[in-house]
């Protein structure tokens, strides 16, 4: 195997499937990166046996073939090479050689053989979306994913396609993001799949043009021009989320996104940071919301905000992180925040599409 590369090309490939590689995989060629030469084209392979990510890039290839190489230090290798062209040949069946400028480098490698890639999977349904887009909606759930090994579902995102829209949830049990898209989404067939939650920061690296999403029973795959990334998804079913989301509200108010985003901030400094029953007061009244915050080792804090609210005066309390999680990730300037009373599960909203649904802590 013989191909010149630029070194910017190889740096991104090896950058995308990196974070496939897990050190729980004991098996030492599946701590090495497959690199497989042929037509015009090098692709780098990294797996866990869990989670398969591909990455194809241009070359101009000598001789085609294939081989693994260490992980950690290919991407090392790559992220210090010097701007430019980059060389890499097979001089030894056991050795790779990586030449750029006046530095060579020699890594020892494991046969391509011995490499356990992943069969391809026949689906049963997929759905198109520009990646960026589906990137954008998992941002606005996956912060509510569950880390509870008990209840594997729940560590995962609920994804289901049906009628020609999109629904992508995710929960903890104590609160509840969603994202429908009802547009821009081209469906191919029905159905529905709960994907790890390492996923969601692995396809940050798919970040231009459209992206189809494969999947069966057991299997997911998202494809873009020159990525794949294959998963196994989590068995089971996913709770019926429908039914913690309340049909009506007794009241509604337009909050400033960023407005409450930074007061939360500044009376946050207040919160005891350790302790997991933490919380603030939000009171509502004519024209006003007060956000208060105290310890009994510190003090208080209090913050006003001006709102066009005309009902009657509300207090409820949250967990700070809880209800600030959804704000950073928003994109309207205003949240809508549906409320019956203080024990009842408030409803925050504002992007096309998103629904919160977060429980009140009892004060």
């Amino acid at each position: 195997m013989k191909f010149t590369i630029t070194r910017d090309n190889l740096k991104q490939a090896t950058m995308k499937v990196i974070s496939a590689i897990s050190n729980r995989i004991t098996l030492p060629v599946m701590q090495n990166i497959l690199v497989e030469a042929e037509g015009d084209a090098v692709t780098l392979t990294a797996s866990d046996l869990e989670i398969t990510i591909s990455a194809t890039v241009p070359a101009l290839i000598f001789e085609p073939g294939a081989t693994t190489v260490p992980a950690q230090k290919l991407a090392k290798i790559a992220s210090d090479l010097p701007a430019g062209d980059v060389t890499a040949e097979n001089e030894k069946d056991s050795e790779l050689k990586i030449a750029s400028g006046r530095v060579v480098f020699r890594l020892h490698c494991i046969s391509a053989d011995s490499y356990q890639k992943p069969e391809d999977f026949e689906e049963d349904w997929a759905f198109s979306m520009p990646a960026q887009e589906l990137n954008r909606c998992i941002a606005k759930v996956a912060y509510a994913i569950s880390d509870d090994s008990h209840r594997p579902a729940l560590t995962g995102i609920y994804i289901a396609s049906k009628d020609g829209g999109l629904t992508i949830v995710a929960t903890d049990g104590r609160r509840l993001a969603l994202v429908e898209r009802p547009q821009n989404v081209t469906v191919q067939t029905d159905g529905d799949l709960i994907m790890p939650g390492r996923l969601t920061t692995i396809l940050k690296g798919l970040d231009s043009g459209d992206c189809q999403v494969r999947a069966n029973s057991t299997y997911v795959s998202f494809v873009t021009s020159d990525t794949t990334i294959n998963s196994k998804l989590i068995a089971g079913n996913y709770p019926n989320y429908r039914q913690v989301i309340p049909s009506t509200f007794a009241n509604e108010v337009q909050i400033p996104r960023a407005e409450i985003s930074a007061a939360l901030k500044r009376i946050s400094i207040m919160i005891p940071q350790d302790q997991d029953n933490s919380s603030f007061k939000l009171t509502l009244e004519p024209g006003i919301l007060t956000i208060f915050a105290q310890s009994q080792e510190y003090g208080d804090a209090t913050e006003n905000i001006d709102l066009d609210y005309h009902g009657e005066p509300f207090n409820v309390c949250f967990a700070p992180n809880l209800f600030n999680d959804p704000l950073k990730v928003l994109e309207a300037d205003n949240l809508s925040m549906s409320f019956t009373d203080d024990l009842s599960p408030v409803r925050i909203s504002g992007d096309i599409g998103f629904t919160y649904i977060l429980m009140p802590i009892r004060n």
